[in-house]
């Protein structure tokens, strides 16, 4: 199962918000684990200017000499309510903003207005229902529909009379027709002309919603710095984290101290190290370590990160020969075997490289010189070593001869990328110009 770590960038401190408004108590604006880059809105109750400031909820966990307060905010901008019905006390909102580094800023202020206002509205007149009204008003409809449909079926007989009669006799002039839909428009706009002077209307109060835009300005910013300020605060912080560092690094050196006493004071005792020193040289370097280890807990116990670092360098000077000399014991003869075995391996590679790679018989002979002038080397140093007791110092170590071969092995590799040799193609003969001329064909042959 896979989990996921998500990093979020917050505030880290709690902060608060408080009105100079007679009825809005102090408030919560953004909690420490509020992200960067996010708003908040807040609502209060307000007709007039007034003014809201910014501050640290808990001031105890600030530094000496850090105030809590952030900064104050004035808000105006409010319109003239003498006129104005309110159905309820107007609501400002405020928004305030965090940006990527943390400082808080005013960003909006707007107010919402619910107002009453008057509007003309038509009378709305309730009708009384008669069910025998309605009965005999449906019966009548019912005698009407049957009346429309037997005319209907009259106009149909009448229409297909009069379509045998010529066209030019049944049709009506344009003009008239024009006259007659104009007077039916003029009949129209006369009946809702008095269906208007009828019709009663009435003034009633309705609720009206404004939303403005108010000025704010910011009065006072406590974090804002001049320019000679934040230079001399970045110098105390670099100062301040530089202290942090050095430290960190005290400590951490003092632990390597005396963890590298107590780790070399029972390597003293490993046959290991016995086989390559000797015991005046184990006694001397272990009261070395053992005055370390006291001065530690006495003297040393406030000592300064120099004063560390110059008693680890010199117990370090003496058992990292120690070390070296026991590690190089088993080391050096299982570099030099791998060495040969490697050495057997190239040489074979390079016998053929020339003819499968497109390498040239000088750089492959050179590559091979250098492979027996290391050879010779390492003879020479075993030859050398053989001399030395194993207390003495090494003549050479297994790092030396590893990054001789790492080196030819990369040449190695170089050759062996090279692009394959293609083989030449064999020449096509030539037929000499005689043989042309004396070729004859052959009798009895015949072509298919």
């Amino acid at each position: 199962k896979k989990s996921a770590f998500v990093v979020k960038d917050t505030i880290n401190r709690d902060i608060d918000i408080s009105y100079d408004l007679p009825q809005q108590e102090s408030d919560s604006l953004f909690h420490k684990a509020s992200r960067l880059r996010t708003h908040k809105n807040k609502n209060v109750l307000a007709m007039d200017t007034f003014n809201c400031n910014t501050f640290y909820s808990d001031s105890e966990i600030l530094s000496s000499g850090v105030s809590p307060k952030l900064g104050s905010f004035e808000i105006s901008g409010f319109p003239d309510f003498t006129n104005i019905e309110l159905a309820e006390e107007p609501t400002v909102k405020v928004r305030f903003d965090i940006d990527a580094r943390g400082v808080i800023s005013l960003t909006e202020a707007a107010i919402r207005i619910d107002e009453y206002v008057e509007e003309v509205v038509p009378i709305v007149k309730e009708v009384e229902v008669d069910d025998n009204n309605v009965i005999e008003s449906e019966n009548e409809d019912n005698i009407i529909i049957e009346e429309a449909e037997e005319g209907e079926i009259n106009e149909d007989e009448e229409e297909n009379e009069e379509g045998e009669k010529d066209e030019e006799e049944g049709s009506t002039e344009e003009g008239e027709i024009i006259e007659e839909e104009e007077q039916e428009q003029e009949e129209i706009e006369e009946e809702n002309e008095e269906i208007v002077e009828e019709q009663e209307f009435e003034t009633q109060l309705t609720t009206k919603r404004r939303i403005l835009q108010l000025k704010y300005t910011q009065t006072e910013n406590i974090i804002e710095l001049s320019e000679s300020d934040i230079l001399t605060s970045r110098d105390v912080l670099q100062k301040l984290n530089h202290e942090d560092e050095q430290r960190l690094l005290r400590e951490a050196t003092k632990n390597e101290l005396e963890s590298y006493v107590y780790t070399m004071l029972d390597a003293l005792e490993e046959e290991g190290i016995k086989s390559v020193t000797t015991e005046d040289e184990r006694e001397l370097f272990s009261t070395g370590l053992l005055e370390a280890g006291d001065w530690l807990y006495d003297d040393g116990a406030s000592a300064s990160l120099e004063e560390y670092q110059e008693k680890l360098g010199a117990l370090k000077e003496v058992g990292d020969r120690m070390q070296l000399r026991s590690s190089e014991l088993e080391m050096r003869p299982a570099v030099a075997s791998a060495f040969h075995e490697w050495k057997d391996t190239v040489l074979e590679i390079l016998s053929t490289i020339v003819t499968e790679r497109n390498v040239g018989e000088g750089e492959r002979d050179e590559l091979v010189q250098e492979i027996r002038d290391l050879e010779g080397w390492l003879e020479s140093q075993q030859e050398e070593q053989a001399k030395k007791q194993p207390f003495e110092d090494p003549v050479w170590i297994s790092s030396d001869l590893y990054s001789r071969m790492a080196e030819l092995q990369n040449t190695v590799n170089r050759f062996q990328k090279r692009r394959i040799r293609t083989p030449t193609p064999t020449p096509t003969p030539e037929v000499i110009e005689e043989e042309k001329e004396n070729f004859e064909i052959p009798p009895n042959f015949e072509f298919d």
